[in-house]
């Protein structure tokens, strides 16, 4: 897949990010996660068309490597709940925490408004690199966000200490219905390509 995303970076300008992790905090052989964003429905379906990818998808369907079935999803942002520093392009292991949470019924405004004041506040922290909060169509109570931070030390003693971030968490304590966390190291690809 590192060969897939090196072609993608260089040939694919509709594809924005093709990034691959495993755990961080804890190790595993049996777990990767790709991190995609296409500029429209077309980028994608010229992604998945071509050869490198309809190669590694019959690799993928012969070899069985599936412990257990994939999971997918598919979601949405707008860029009013994106930040994204320039320097996410050069960094090579930036620290990445994957975050979804479900809502109690009617409650998922709430939890989106607190999130799009912690990416209001990312854009101040130089050490942020990337900041996003994404809908999930197919679970209208859940919300992603994506963190990227140039560290682990830079996560947990900056960004999350934020006002708006603490605020967040107040919010999600109270109207939410879980909340998982994935720590994620990045093994290659991309999250973002410079202009």
């Amino acid at each position: 897949m590192t060969g897939v995303s090196q072609i993608a970076f260089a040939n694919e300008p509709g594809v924005l990010k093709f990034g691959l992790f495993v755990p961080n905090e804890e190790p595993n052989d049996r777990l990767m996660y790709s991190i995609e964003e296409y500029a429209d429905q077309a980028a994608f379906n010229s992604h998945l068309s071509s050869k490198p990818v309809v190669e590694m998808f019959d690799w993928i369907n012969s070899a069985n490597i599936y412990s257990r079935p994939a999971e997918f999803y598919s979601l949405d942002s707008s860029p009013d709940l994106v930040s994204i520093r320039p320097e996410l392009a050069t960094t090579k292991d930036p620290y990445v925490v994957v975050r979804h949470t479900n809502f109690q019924d009617g409650k998922v405004d709430q939890g989106l408004s607190a999130l799009e004041k912690v990416v209001s506040a990312a854009k101040n922290e130089l050490g942020t690199l990337l900041c996003g909060v994404y809908a999930d169509p197919a679970a209208p109570k859940r919300l992603f966000t994506i963190d990227a931070c140039e560290s682990k030390e830079y996560w947990s003693n900056t960004h999350v200490k934020s006002e708006a971030y603490v605020e967040s968490e107040k919010v999600t304590k109270t109207v939410g219905n879980g909340t998982e966390l994935s720590f994620l190291k990045m093994m290659g690809g991309f999250l973002h390509k410079p202009e």
